[in-house]
């Protein structure tokens, strides 16, 4: 499928699931196709492939928890502390039901360990993408919150290819790490300058132009996971 990025580019992506089952079977064997519903918590003990779902990826540290990316087709949940010992622990949150490929863990460790290549794979997507939390906290940190807020509308637009999107302002809140009153303000001025318009439970996205540029949308990080996935897939395609 094709897959449009933030900064414009048009990429052809392939779901991680697809691309490692092409050769790595073995790597799914113990795995089985799940259906994840919207507002559910992923289990940490498990490593999702997602298909058609998005999850939304938060950090914890020292009880503050900010968002740092959207993962969809072609990421990968759970692998990062999987291999990265003392990697920070990450709320995995379904925002957009969908179907994955559910793998345990420890599955997953075995099947890289009896694959040097595998492994190598599974490392190399974990790094970058890890690259690309990095960059989005650092951005976050220095927007204002209607920037913030923006920036978050647009992964999310990007992310399910809709401008009609199911979010409340206390889940935006909780995703973001900040108040819900600092949510509802911020909503208030996308919608003044008819950007967006905001109804219960509903969010519709009337300027995308204006709101990839309120949010900063062209400040994406070569590490982002959709940039991770899309070079991963390019090299195996070579």
């Amino acid at each position: 499928m094709d897959a449009v990025l933030l900064g414009g580019e048009t990429a052809h992506r392939q779901s991680s699931a697809e691309h490692f089952q092409s050769t790595d079977s073995h790597l799914f064997s113990s795995g089985a196709r799940v259906k994840l519903v919207p507002g559910v918590t992923l289990n940490a003990g498990d490593i999702f492939f997602p298909l058609d779902a998005v999850v939304a990826l938060s950090m914890v540290r020292e009880q503050a928890r900010f968002q740092i990316g959207l993962a969809g087709e072609g990421d990968i949940v759970g692998i990062h502390r999987l291999l990265l010992p003392g990697f920070p622990a990450i709320i995995a949150q379904v925002l957009s039901g969908g179907s994955a490929i559910r793998v345990p863990a420890d599955a997953v460790f075995r099947a890289s360990k009896a694959d040097p290549s595998l492994h190598e794979r599974l490392l190399g997507y974990a790094f970058r993408s890890t690259a690309g939390f990095l960059a989005e906290a650092a951005l976050q940190a220095a927007l204002m919150i209607e920037q913030r807020v923006a920036r978050w509308i647009a992964l999310y637009r990007e992310a399910v290819q809709r401008d009609d999107l199911a979010i409340t302002h206390r889940e935006l809140a909780e995703l973001l790490g900040v108040r819900r009153s600092g949510v509802t303000v911020a909503l208030h001025v996308l919608e003044g300058e008819r950007i967006i318009r905001s109804r219960r439970g509903r969010l519709q996205i009337l300027d995308r132009d204006k709101l990839h540029a309120t949010g900063r949308c062209d400040a994406v990080s070569p590490g982002h996971p959709v940039n991770a996935v899309r070079k991963e897939t390019a090299r195996a395609q070579a």
